[in-house]
Parts: C-alpha cells; structure tokens; sequence
C-alpha cells in the first residue's frame, strides 16, 4: 500500500469577491428603498399628530420605527449570511431576504393600524 501524505495545510476560507460586493451593495439600495419608505412614514404620521395636539399610542410609535428598523437588521443578516457564499447564491439569499422584509413591512402596518383601533 502506498501511504499519501496528510495534507495539513488550514482550508483557505472563502470571501466575497468583487462580483459579491457588487451585488451587496445593489441589494442595499433595493432595501434602502424599503427603509425610505418606513422612514417617510414615521415622519410624516408624527407630524400628523403633532399638528392635532394628539400624542401617538405607543403601539403606533413602536410599529413605525420597526418599519425603519426591519429592512436593516434584515440586510444586516442576509449580508453576514452570503460572506462565503458564490454569487447566484447570495443574489438568492437577497431575494428571499427582501420578501421577508415585504411580509414583516406588512404586518408592521397592520400591527399599526390595529394599535389605533384600540
């Protein structure tokens, strides 16, 4: 029998190479434009009701900044998730990422809706 030698050289790990990032940071702007819109409407509902007097229930206020913060600390993970992963695989890990971010957008409104019906 003939006995290979044991190669004991530490795995080279993956990083993300120029087309990565290039795809990273189109996937920012598609979720900075989530973020945009969270952000407007925070904006412009605490406006709203500071130009009636009216202080904002809680479960509203709380509602709006998690449409702000939702799209980021989804990114956030999708961005940490693809660091060694090739390009059409992070392409589709960002795809289901920004589809998460649309369902969760969208029981933010209507978790905020139903804090102002109570």
């Amino acid at each position: 029998m003939t006995s290979q030698p044991i190669d004991e050289t530490p795995a080279r790990k993956r990083r993300r190479g120029r087309a990565g990032w290039v795809v990273s940071v189109v996937f920012a702007f598609v979720y900075a434009f989530a973020v945009f819109g969270g952000l407007s409407n925070l904006i412009a509902l605490t406006q709203q009701y500071a130009s009636f007097g009216v202080a904002m229930p809680g479960g509203a206020l709380g509602a709006l900044i998690g449409l702000v913060a939702a799209p980021v600390v989804i990114y956030a993970i999708a961005l940490w998730g693809t660091r060694r992963l090739d390009v059409v695989a992070a392409t589709i890990v960002y795809i289901v990422g920004f589809a998460v971010t649309a369902v969760v957008t969208l029981d933010l409104q209507s978790l905020y809706a139903a804090a102002l019906s109570v």
